[in-house]
Order: C-alpha cells, then sequence, then structure tokens
C-alpha cells in the first residue's frame, strides 16, 4: 500500500468526490429531449482521453515532485534507512498532495462537463445550466474544510502540508483546466489520431 499512489482510503474520498456524488446530482439535472447528433463514443472519446491524459501527466508530475524531496529529506536525516518508515513517513506526503489534486482536478472537470459559460466551453457546449459549476465549487469549499479538520482528514489518511503546498496544487489543477480547454479547442488529440472524435 504505502508505494501506491493512492490508499486505499485515500481512493473512497476521491471516488466520492469526482464520481459518485457528481453522478448523482448530473444524473438527476438532466434534461428530457431527442440525443445529441452524432457517435455517443465519439463525444466521450473527445472529453475524456485528453482528460485522462492530462490528468495522468499533470498528477505524475505532483506525486513525483513530493516524493522526490520527502525521500531526500528522509534520508538526509536518518544514517539507516528502514523501508517501514519511508512507507509511514514518506509515501503518504506524496499520496495525500497527489489524491488532492485529483479531487481539484475533478471537480474542474465537473464545470467541463456542463460548460455554465462559452469560455468553458471545449469538451461540450454551453447550455447555461450553472449548478453542476455550483455543484463543483460547493464540494470545493466542502473538502478544504474537509482537509482543516485535523481528525476527519487524519482518519482517511491526508497529512498535513503547508499552505503554499495547497496552493500549489490548487494552482497545479487550474493550469491542468485551462490546457485542457486549449487541447480541446484546438482539436490537438483529433489532429494527432487523424480522426474527428466531435461528430
Amino acid at each position: 500500500v504505502g508505494g501506491f499512489p493512492f490508499s486505499p482510503k485515500h481512493s473512497s474520498i476521491v471516488a466520492l468526490m469526482t464520481v459518485g456524488l457528481p453522478a448523482v446530482a448530473l444524473a438527476a439535472w438532466a434534461k428530457p429531449g431527442p440525443s445529441p447528433r452524432g457517435s455517443l463514443m465519439r463525444r466521450l472519446l473527445h472529453f475524456v482521453l485528453p482528460a485522462a491524459v492530462l490528468m495522468i501527466l499533470f498528477g505524475l508530475g505532483i506525486y513525483l515532485g513530493y516524493l522526490g524531496p520527502a525521500l531526500q529529506r528522509y534520508t538526509g536525516t536518518h544514517a539507516v534507512v528502514v523501508p517501514q518508515e519511508i512507507f509511514k513517513e514518506v509515501f503518504p506526503i506524496a499520496q495525500t498532495a497527489l489524491s488532492i489534486f485529483t479531487i481539484f482536478a475533478g471537480l474542474i472537470l465537473i464545470i467541463f462537463v456542463e460548460p455554465p459559460t462559452r469560455w468553458f466551453e471545449g469538451g461540450d457546449i454551453c447550455r447555461e445550466d450553472r449548478r453542476p459549476a455550483l455543484l463543483a465549487l460547493a464540494m470545493g469549499l466542502g473538502f478544504i474544510l474537509f482537509l482543516a479538520t485535523g481528525r476527519l482528514s487524519e482518519f482517511f489518511d491526508f497529512v498535513d502540508l503547508r499552505l503554499a503546498d495547497y496552493l500549489l496544487i490548487g494552482g497545479a489543477a487550474l493550469a491542468m483546466g485551462w490546457v485542457l480547454r486549449w487541447v480541446w479547442r484546438k482539436g490537438l488529440l483529433e489532429r494527432f489520431l487523424e480522426v474527428d472524435l466531435k461528430d
């Protein structure tokens, strides 16, 4: 468990915040009507593939960016390296950073699923429904409160980070969202694969 990017408890919070609650809300808010034109699979690939690739790249950068310095600090202060201690002292820092990034990035994706304004268009068209964006904002604030309550976050294996770390991770999630919007709008995936995924 120690070396895996997510602990089981982290996975439960990530799944609840980025899949469970948003899926229920989006399903409840879905409007009946005719299916959009074009292939459902192509529209899904147009949205999912760039989002997945960028989340993996940014997430890997966050994980390794926190794992390396934490490991260096441990080896610099301990004459003897004990693997069990590394699993307890080093990996939780990187796992926490990655989990926080994944949740913030997932909440940003909720906004792109149902763009509230034309600025967020790229993965889908704007339908001017602000409820998903408000849900993402409320869940983001709830997650910040969750992190601020020490005992609850500790129960779910989150370790305390510095304020600068939270700002850096949140900034990385925003940067991923901006790059993702640019990739969608430029059709970079479609050009790379030489297919039209929008139809």
